[in-house]
């Protein structure tokens, strides 16, 4: 963690994504389901972009922001998540 609390260091926001829903999940691989370890989840999301975000421009020089914004509700994102002390958390680089 950082200094701030943050689990990694700090970067913009190009939009705040909000769960769709889950598609599925799955043992990490090298695991077997039940085993404790970590399960990726698979999901679609809903995107409220930040405005700069929406601008044609800014989606030619960020791509990846492009793609977040147009796959709303249809692009699969997927996320590990291992079982903690207070529940399921996500990984860093899942």
């Amino acid at each position: 963690k950082t200094g701030t609390g943050a689990a990694a260091p700090p970067d913009f926001c190009a939009a705040h994504l909000t769960l769709d829903r889950i598609v599925g999940w799955a043992p990490e691989a090298g695991h077997k389901a039940g085993d404790g370890g970590p399960v990726v989840v698979t999901y679609t999301y809903h995107v409220q972009p930040a405005p700069w975000a929406r601008d044609a421009e800014a989606q030619r020089v960020f791509p990846m922001v492009a793609r977040v914004v147009e796959g709303d509700g249809r692009l699969e994102l997927r996320q590990a998540f291992v079982r903690g002390e207070q529940g399921w958390v996500p990984t860093i680089g899942g």
